[in-house]
Order: structure tokens, then C-alpha cells, then sequence
């Protein structure tokens, strides 16, 4: 059993590792018509370079190969391996752009009908718009059309959070939101959603709030959140950057380590 503990070594509360799952590595049509027949995110993969001295690259995947999320076998035998190596559950990226605009789907719905995949999962709203990152044009567009919209979006997950695999904590559906800042009056969201879990006798939601720096804290104590994740995207970039690590020592400083 893992537990968390504060800073007098006391008990706080139970954890799991739960991983994030991309669900991009099979075709969909979006990536064939923009950046060619075939392409998945094991394109990306298999063309990786390496930045430095003793830079892995590129990662060959092991025991699945180059697999595609639409074999059932496959998600089957992925849950299996992270429950063995101590993985609690998965949380699927999920996309929805507004109006009804979703994209990457299919695992999540086929996982939803097969309950050979025997592992707990979460979903994590990937809120952002799709750019280019050569030309940096937007290639998808995020929208928030208004609460009608947000209704749609909670009914078409309705499936998943009645599954009874969802994740909970503290006997509420745990969703994590990538960007709540981009989100218009997200406690008005988080209001409706919990409202209408609520009808549906779900209980409410656990609502984990992402950030790519520890700097968004504070802003993120003014929302209804119950809890925030620091990703610390911007500060692994300016590890990595040897311009980002000579700014930071200029100004007399270095990055705390991943909390």
C-alpha cells in the first residue's frame, strides 16, 4: 500500500500511480489528410533524434512493437502489463472541441466495451487547440460555445462515467482539465458538471486542474478545483535549454525540483 505523508511524517492519504494514455498510435483521418497517409505518433517516434551525448533515440517500443490501439488484444495486454509494474490505472487524453468536434475516440469506446481491458480509468480533458508546429498555424481549433455545449460534452462521456472501472476519490469521478484558465467562467463548469452528476446519481466530480509550471498555483486557488497537478513543462524546457539555464543563474536562481 502507498501512502502520501506531510511534512511530520503523518499519514495523509492512500495514492496511485496512474498513467496518462495518448491514444494517437493508430490512423485517423485528421492526420492522414494534414500530414500524410499513415501517420501516427509512432511516425514521430520511430523519427526521433538524439539531442546529446548518450541520448537514447529513438525508443523502440518493446514488448507490444509498434502496435495499433484498435486490436482489442492490445489493450487488453497493455492494461495487464502496467497493473504488473504497479501502474493503478489509466487516464485516456480525451479531446472534445466544441460543437460536437471529437477526435482520437475510438480506443476509449472500444476500452468502454471490453471488459477484458481489466484496469481502472480516469479521463484528462486536453483542452487546447491543434498547431503546427513548423508554421505554428492552428490545425484545431478549441471552442467553448457555452453551457449547451458543456451539456452535450458531459452526456457524451455519460458511458464512461458510469462504467464501473471510473476512478474515484472520495466516491467522486476524477477528471482532469489540461487548461482550466482557457475554460470561461470554469466554476460555472464545474458548477453545471457537478450538477448534472449529481442527477444522473453519480455523486459529483473530483476536478484535477493541469498546470506546465508551479507559477500557476495561486491562480488556479481561485477556482473550484480540488486539486492541481504541476507539470513542469516550462521548467524541464529551461533545464534542457542552455540559454534557459544561463538566465536562471544570472538571476541567481535554479528550479526546485518535480513536485
Amino acid at each position: 500500500t502507498r501512502y502520501v505523508f506531510n511534512k511530520q511524517n503523518i499519514i495523509m492519504d492512500k495514492f496511485q500511480l496512474i498513467a496518462y494514455y495518448l491514444p494517437q498510435f493508430y490512423e485517423i483521418e485528421f492526420n492522414d489528410n494534414y500530414w500524410g497517409k499513415g501517420y501516427t505518433e509512432w511516425t514521430a517516434t520511430a523519427n526521433a533524434k538524439p539531442l546529446f551525448k548518450g541520448h537514447y533515440q529513438p525508443h523502440v517500443p518493446a514488448d507490444l512493437g509498434f502496435y495499433n490501439l484498435l486490436m482489442p488484444e492490445i489493450q487488453i495486454e497493455q492494461a495487464k502489463i502496467a497493473k504488473e509494474y504497479g501502474i493503478d490505472g489509466f487516464c485516456y487524453w480525451h479531446y472534445w472541441f466544441g460543437e460536437g468536434k471529437t477526435i482520437m475516440e475510438k480506443p476509449l469506446y472500444n476500452m468502454l466495451l471490453n471488459k477484458k481491458v481489466d484496469i481502472p480509468f480516469c479521463l484528462a480533458w486536453a483542452n487546447h487547440s491543434w498547431h503546427n508546429p513548423r508554421t505554428k498555424e492552428v490545425i484545431l481549433n478549441q471552442m467553448y460555445p457555452g453551457d449547451s455545449d458543456n451539456i452535450q460534452h458531459f452526456y457524451s462521456l455519460l458511458p464512461a462515467f458510469k462504467d464501473e472501472r471510473y476512478m474515484r476519490h472520495d466516491g467522486k469521478l476524477v477528471f482532469s482539465i489540461f487548461a482550466p484558465p482557457s475554460i470561461p467562467n470554469l466554476n460555472g463548469f464545474i458548477t453545471l458538471w457537478n450538477s448534472l452528476a449529481e442527477k444522473e446519481e453519480l455523486g459529483g466530480f473530483y476536478f484535477i486542474g493541469q498546470g506546465q509550471c508551479q507559477q500557476r498555483i495561486n491562480d488556479y486557488r481561485q477556482c473550484k478545483l480540488d486539486a492541481i497537478n504541476i507539470m513542469r513543462l516550462n521548467d524541464f524546457e529551461s533545464h534542457t535549454n542552455y540559454w534557459g539555464r544561463l538566465y536562471k543563474r544570472i538571476k541567481g536562481y535554479e528550479v526546485s525540483s518535480i513536485i
